[in-house]
């Protein structure tokens, strides 16, 4: 209820104080979605993998807790709270602070964030006391903290200034795939075995990494920026 009340109140503030400004400068017509969807498909796809990965994981870890501690109801709240906390704050100070202090460009964000989060999801496998468990979720969280705003960056730099629009959209609308199907995914193979979203989001993320450094294509996608005049 709070969420749906702050939600109308956000759609009442968008809507009295941030009108539609109007253009005062031409701008060329954007590219077809879907060339644009053939020159942005690397970027798209890793954020899809990232997000499918780390909403598999966020549905599935309360269960995770509960079923590897053997905790209660009541306890899987308090101890799943606690170590969301440590997560939350992890992923806080490496987005609200690392990532805008040094600024490091999409490739050197993905490059760390993807092996990071990876072991991240290595460590939640072979983890079953609390301290490790939550040691594994606040490495996953660092990793999904740098990779995350990496792969946002890629998908601007590689479209132009006219094209920012467009390619905000299709970003935005691969992550969205990702947290759409990772409930479905992640619920799905936990009933098979407990470990399996975990083994799932870290064989996604070997892929991920291994196109990174493997593939030219993907490498030009996320190191290359686009002209910002082309069309």
């Amino acid at each position: 209820y709070f969420s749906a009340g702050f939600a109308l109140l956000n759609a009442v503030f968008v809507f009295t104080k941030l009108p539609e400004p109007k253009k005062h400068v031409h701008v060329a017509p954007e590219e077809h979605p879907t060339a644009l969807v053939v020159r942005m498909w690397p970027v798209l796809v890793l954020g899809f993998v990232i997000s499918l990965s780390s909403v598999a994981m966020e549905q599935t870890v309360a269960f995770y807790f509960q079923d590897r501690l053997h905790l209660t109801h009541h306890q899987t709240a308090r101890t799943v709270g606690t170590a969301l906390v440590f997560y939350g704050i992890v992923a806080v100070f490496v987005q609200g602070f690392l990532v805008r202090r040094f600024r490091w460009p999409p490739h050197v964000l993905l490059s760390a964030g993807v092996p990071i989060a990876l072991l991240g999801f290595v460590g939640l496998i072979f983890a079953h006391r609390f301290g490790s468990l939550s040691a594994a979720l606040a490495v996953q969280g660092f990793g999904q903290g740098l990779a995350l705003p990496g792969v946002t960056a890629a998908a601007s730099l590689a479209v132009g200034e006219h094209e920012q629009g467009a390619g905000a959209g299709l970003s935005h609308s691969a992550h969205g795939l990702g947290r759409v199907l990772g409930p479905v995914v992640g619920t799905s193979l936990y009933s098979v075995r407990q470990d399996f979203p975990y083994y799932a989001s870290a064989i996604l993320l070997f892929f991920a990494l291994a196109s990174l450094y493997g593939s030219p294509r993907v490498r030009r996608a996320v190191t290359h920026h686009a002209d910002p005049g082309a069309a």
